[in-house]
């Protein structure tokens, strides 16, 4: 991927919530996980001419997001809910660091929010808020007529919950787009 335009499209696990019966992102990894992250976009080549999309909940998502703006991408931040909503359900269960990280990534001056209207074509067709914002968002990635890649941080486990990253992987396969997966059971150390 040349580095004067295209589209990185990403979804990812969130931090386990706290009471997690098993691990799956322990704080412990978060330093790993982002030097993964990190070293997926220099592999794709990814810097400012380029947009990054994701929801932006505690984990990947924000760990993604910070790396992208750091590499000088544009970046856009699909909510299927208010921003309000969305910390209360995808950020703040987790430690003060992930509702800094995500007050520091939207207030940034190439960060772009879209919030999903919930009278939309797309929140009517889907069961699931998440599953909708996914849609959205990899509907949005293709519209731009740019070259578009998605990247997973994902354990390769089927959650069978609508909007999980697996249904994220299903997706970017059916519309037969680049996809880079970072194996959190490798980073996590297997379990």
């Amino acid at each position: 991927m040349s580095n004067s335009s295209g589209v990185l499209v990403f979804s990812g696990h969130m931090i386990d919530r706290p009471g997690r019966q098993s691990e799956r992102f322990p704080e412990r990894i978060v330093g790993t996980v982002e030097r993964a992250i990190q070293d997926t976009l220099a592999q794709l080549d990814a810097g400012a001419g380029k947009t990054a999309m994701c929801q932006g909940a505690c984990g990947g998502d924000l760990l993604f997001a910070r790396s992208a703006l750091q590499r000088g991408l544009g970046l856009s931040l699909f909510l299927p809910v208010t921003r309000t909503a969305f910390v209360q359900q995808s950020v703040a269960f987790a430690n003060e660091y992930w509702t800094s990280l995500f007050e520091e990534v939207i207030k940034h001056p190439r960060t772009g929010v879209q919030i999903l209207d919930p009278e939309s074509c797309w929140a009517q067709e889907h069961e699931s808020i998440f599953v909708c914002a996914n849609t959205w968002m990899l509907a949005s990635a293709c519209d731009t007529k740019s070259n578009v890649q998605a990247v997973a941080l994902w354990d390769g486990q089927r959650s069978g919950k609508p909007g999980g990253t697996d249904a994220f992987v299903d997706s970017v396969r059916r519309l037969g787009l680049s996809l880079h997966i970072i194996d959190l059971r490798r980073l996590s150390g297997g379990r």
